[in-house]
């Protein structure tokens, strides 16, 4: 078999066990049991020519992938891949959402530097009426008790 492919046994009891000849148990969870060990491959093939009540292979799912025995796995692994994909790109240096067509907008991290922002800026946006007053009114508001 190829690297992470199996054989797949059904068995119609649903959650049970069968013990092989070396006594190594084989949960058949959900009625299924995955293997790619071919003694036991053998074992349980040999069961079911000799007529076994239970045990069956399903002729349309004869072997199955790691993505088949666990698909909550695989769509993990998507969200995972999608998440880091979000996060490379919300630190990509190009998508510098600073960036205007006037330039960039530096030095403006909180109401306290909104004036020394905007009178270092080299955005070509024009202040808003009395801009430098109103953004050194606010760089020196108190609060009142």
């Amino acid at each position: 078999m190829a690297n992470g492919v199996k054989h797949a046994f059904k068995c119609t009891n649903i959650n049970s066990q069968y013990l092989f000849k070396n006594g190594k148990a084989a949960p058949f969870i959900g009625g299924w049991y995955y293997t790619d060990v071919q003694s036991e491959i053998d074992e349980l093939s040999a069961e079911i020519a000799s007529g076994h009540p239970f045990f069956s292979i399903d002729e349309n799912r004869k072997t199955v992938t790691a993505e088949e025995m666990d698909p909550l796995d695989s769509i993990k692994k998507k969200a995972v891949a999608e998440y880091l994909a979000a996060q490379a790109a919300a630190i990509n240096k190009s998508r510098n959402m600073g960036q205007t067509e006037g330039g960039s907008l530096k030095g403006i991290a909180n109401s306290n530097t909104i004036n020394e922002g905007m009178a270092g800026s080299d955005s070509s946006a024009t202040s808003p009426a009395g801009g430098t007053e109103i953004g050194a009114r606010l760089a020196n508001l108190t609060v009142k008790k």
